[in-house]
């Protein structure tokens, strides 16, 4: 994607930018050379998780290679859940995705309270990467709905892997209208009184089946839109305790259904020693942050502030210990950062090896436990802290994407994280960015046969007959390798990915031709920014349009248009009240978190103290890339 100032800033301060630009400067030669015509058996991987619509006991589970879009050999021999529907198995490392089914035994169904038999013809299904060390795999029925979904939009003959399963289970998140930060593979679900969220969801699955969708349709779909009805109507159900089972004074056949999660909670406890005194956090100081273009996969942010009075102004002071976990190292490596802007604490920093340990978040809202060691830092700092924000993005994973992938490296699945793609007349670039911090970078200058760096282990290079096709078509870019060696590996397989588009135009402002986009996810608020080249600074028309939503409602829009030597504001929002700014109408955030639609909204001057006036309207609608 193009960059402007401030995200060089920003990213060359997270390290990612200094990478790329090696990357970048070892391609623009690969390209001119090219110009030029120059040219066993390893470890396992421990599978582990449940089988659940409640927990489902005495279930077979069974891992099986993935070949064509479908299951394929056997992986050794099945396994049983035991009362808790738990299970676990062992594949080999080289075993590329796994497919995963369960088949048979018994659970207590939430929505009536009875003993039933899971289908011995139809099974629960669930997928994930064999990379060695252990992996999670959930067994449930919105697992199954996930790799049904993933493998519909891959078509007959494409190689499904974790990452598409993980994608498709942002759409059928999306579809039901849960919240999109569940890790439907990952988190293990609660049912019952105490449910989390995957626990509530399942009971409106078990609700909406009790009420008249067979499991079967449920199990055998690759569409959860289908259901978006039956399911609303089984949660509300639930929720309001109206299920399907015989109520009364007497009690309800089935469990007590559970509260609703109160959206949008923070908090934050613990402490931690720095130098010789001692920080915690407030009650609700916690921050999650993701986004994209940046080098960090996830940033956690533990905050204290005050306010004090010095002549008749008011200061606040803040405490603060940010960790962060770097997008582009195999294994996590946290750094992290504190400050106290009164001075009466040290200010500490580490950049590496800083003895940082942080939960994976599990659950239905994500608590995240933060320990640091101190043994390497200006000011050791020691000590534990937990946070959590319910609909909250936890992961750069989780940001909304449209790349997909049947990648394989030396014959082994290459899971791609992201995508960054940049074409113009003379020159065309695409940096693959694989889940273990790897980079291909391709480069293609002009018509010429397209070159390829791999920074994985070891720098390796393919400057002539390389294998490598890059082609558009209708906003989707296709980057093809057959075959294509760059030093000690082999690719072969597609990578596709979307383009940032607009239909934006206002009589006021004129159009926006959008031609990269930034998401920023934190805690429960969403802000993507969709942004025209940047090199075009004599052109008239909008320039950027950065639209905030909260819990999918959009909340606040600002748009920058150039008009001659003048550089526009208009906004809408909410809090703007004082500035003459009303709040936004006409404007909706598509359920894919990456499409925004305008019908006539108003957007605003700020006039400090003023009456709102209307000084522009925006009409069409712009979608994001994504990571």
């Amino acid at each position: 994607m193009e960059w402007g100032i401030g995200m060089f800033k920003q990213y060359s301060a997270q390290g990612g930018f200094f990478q790329r630009s090696l990357m970048g400067a070892a391609l623009a030669t690969a390209a001119a050379l090219s110009a030029c015509g120059g040219g066993g058996s390893g470890p396992s991987t421990a599978i582990s998780g449940q089988v659940v619509k409640g927990p489902v006991e005495g279930a077979q589970v069974c891992a099986f290679q993935v070949v064509n879009n479908a299951k394929g050999p056997a992986l050794g021999s099945c396994v049983s859940t035991n009362a808790q529907g738990s299970y676990s198995l062992t594949v080999p490392v080289g075993s590329g995705p796994v497919w995963l089914e369960a088949t048979g035994g018994t659970y207590v169904d939430e929505a009536t309270g009875n003993p039933t038999t899971l289908p011995a013809d139809i099974p629960m299904l669930s997928l994930v990467n064999a990379t060695g060390g252990t992996a999670a795999a959930m067994v449930t029925p919105l697992t199954t709905l996930a790799v049904n979904t993933a493998r519909q939009v891959a078509g007959a003959n494409a190689q499904v892997d974790e990452t598409a399963v993980r994608q498709a289970v942002t759409q059928v998140l999306q579809q039901l209208s849960l919240p999109l930060g569940l890790d439907l593979l990952a988190t293990a679900p609660v049912v019952g009184n105490n449910a989390n969220e995957y626990g509530q969801a399942l009971a409106a699955i078990s609700e909406m089946v009790a009420q008249g969708t067979p499991l079967a349709d449920v199990l055998s779909s690759g569409n959860a839109g289908q259901f978006s009805q039956a399911f609303a109507t089984a949660q509300e159900a639930v929720s309001g305790g109206s299920g399907s089972g015989e109520g009364g004074d007497g009690g309800s056949s089935g469990p007590t259904p559970p509260a609703p999660v109160t959206p949008s909670t923070v908090s934050a406890s613990g402490s931690v020693t720095v130098g010789s005194g001692s920080f915690s956090p407030e009650a609700t100081g916690f921050e999650v942050t993701v986004e994209s273009n940046m080098g960090y996969d996830v940033k956690y942010r533990f905050y204290h502030s005050s306010q004090r009075v010095v002549n008749n102004v008011t200061i606040t002071d803040t405490q603060e210990l940010v960790v962060t976990r770097s997008r582009y190292n195999t294994s996590p490596e946290y750094t992290y950062s504190f400050y106290d802007s009164t001075g009466t604490l040290p200010s500490a920093q580490c950049s590496s090896a800083c003895d940082v340990v942080v939960s994976t978040p599990v659950g239905g809202t994500h608590p995240v436990t933060v320990t640091l060691g101190g043994t390497d830092a200006t000011e050791p700092v020691r000590g534990t802290l937990v946070g959590d924000a319910t609909n909250a993005l936890w992961s750069f994973n989780e940001l909304p994407a449209t790349t997909t992938s049947s990648l394989m490296r030396n014959g082994v699945n290459a899971v791609v994280r992201t995508v960054d793609y940049s074409s113009t007349a003379f020159l065309t670039t695409a940096s693959i960015e694989l889940s273990n911090g790897a980079l291909l970078s391709i480069s293609q200058q002009g018509s010429q046969p397209a070159t390829a760096i791999y920074n994985g282990d070891g720098m390796g290079l393919c400057i002539s007959n390389c294998g490598i096709t890059l082609s558009t078509s209708n906003g989707v870019t296709t980057v093809s390798l057959q075959g294509t060696v760059v030093g000690s590996s082999t690719f072969q397989g597609t990578v596709t990915l979307d383009s940032t588009r607009s239909t934006l135009s206002s009589p006021e402002l004129g159009t926006l031709t959008a031609v990269h986009d930034t998401i920023k996810s934190v805690n429960n608020v969403r802000t993507v920014t969709y942004a025209a080249d940047l090199t075009l600074i004599n052109v008239d028309g909008i320039t950027s349009v950065a639209v905030t939503s909260r819990n999918g409602v959009v909340t606040r829009v600002d748009v920058s248009a150039r008009q001659g030597q003048s550089i526009l504001s208009r906004s809408c929002g909410d809090g703007l009240s004082s500035l003459g700014v009303s709040p936004c109408s006409g404007v909706s955030l598509g359920a894919d978190g990456r499409t925004v639609s305008f019908s006539n909204t108003a957007l605003y001057a700020s006039v400090v103290g003023g009456q709102p006036v209307v000084a522009a309207t925006l009409n069409g609608s712009v979608v994001a890339r994504g990571r």
